[in-house]
C-alpha cells in the first residue's frame, strides 16, 4: 500500500463545516475537494472497511488531509509516515495488511500502534459489525461486511497465536463466524489451526457460553 501526502492536493481548500453541509454524495465532493485520483486511493485503502461513498475527505487550511467515517464514529488524517491515522485509536494503517488469518476476510483494516508509548509489533483487526456475506473466489471465498453502524476491534496475539477481543457476546460470536467462513485446508500462519478448528475453539471457550 503506498503512502498518501497531502502534498499531492491540488485542488483548493474547504473548511470541514462547508463541507459536510454540501449535503451531496460524499464522493462526489471528494471529486471536487481533493481531486478524483487522491479520493480513489483512500478508497482504496479504507473502501472494504466502510462504503466508499461514505467517507467523507477534506482539507482545511494549513491542516493535514482527514477522512471522516462518520457512520462509524472514526477520524483519520495523514500523519507524518504518509499513512492514515485514526485520531480516536492511536493507531495507524499497517502497510502491510498481512495477519496471519482470515484469509478472503476483504472488510478488515489492520491497524499499528504508533505513538511514544506505541509499539508498531502491537496491530489489530479493526472489522465493521453488520451484515454478512460471502461468495466463491477461485480456490477460497470472499468475506464481507456490509450495512454497519459500528465496529470490533480485534488485537492480534503473536504471543498466544490468536486474536483477542473484549468479552462481548458479538464479538466472539463475529470472531468465530469469520474465522469459520474463511477456513481452509492448511492452518492459518497466525493460530496454526484452521479456520474451522480457530472457530470451536473460540465457541468452546468459558467466554464464548451463553451468559
Amino acid at each position: 500500500m503506498s503512502s498518501l501526502s497531502a502534498s499531492s492536493c491540488r485542488s483548493r481548500f474547504l473548511g470541514a463545516d462547508w463541507a459536510r453541509s454540501l449535503g451531496c454524495n460524499p464522493i462526489s465532493f471528494v471529486r471536487h475537494a481533493v481531486g478524483a485520483l487522491l479520493a480513489q486511493r483512500v478508497a482504496g485503502i479504507l473502501g472494504g472497511f466502510e462504503d466508499a461513498r461514505k467517507l467523507v475527505i477534506f482539507q482545511v487550511p494549513n491542516g493535514p488531509l482527514s477522512v471522516e467515517l462518520k457512520n462509524l464514529g472514526l477520524n483519520f488524517f495523514v500523519n507524518a509516515n504518509g499513512l492514515l491515522e485514526c485520531r480516536e485509536l492511536g493507531a495507524e494503517v499497517n502497510p502491510d495488511q498481512e495477519a496471519g488469518t482470515l484469509y478472503g476476510f476483504r472488510s478488515g483494516l489492520v491497524l499499528r500502534a504508533v505513538g511514544a508509548g506505541g509499539n508498531q509489533q502491537q496491530r489489530c483487526i479493526l472489522t465493521p459489525l453488520g451484515a454478512v456475506s460471502w461468495t466463491r473466489e477461485d480456490f477460497h471465498v470472499s468475506v464481507r461486511i456490509t450495512s454497519a453502524d459500528h465496529y470490533g476491534r480485534f488485537d492480534i496475539d503473536q504471543v498466544l497465536g490468536q486474536l483477542t477481543c473484549a468479552p462481548e457476546p458479538e464479538l466472539l460470536y463475529t470472531k468465530a463466524l469469520l474465522h469459520a467462513l474463511t477456513s481452509f485446508a492448511l492452518p492459518d500462519g497466525l493460530t496454526r489451526r484452521t479456520g474451522a478448528e480457530e472457530s470451536l475453539r473460540t465457541l468452546e471457550s468459558g467466554r464464548g457460553q451463553p451468559w
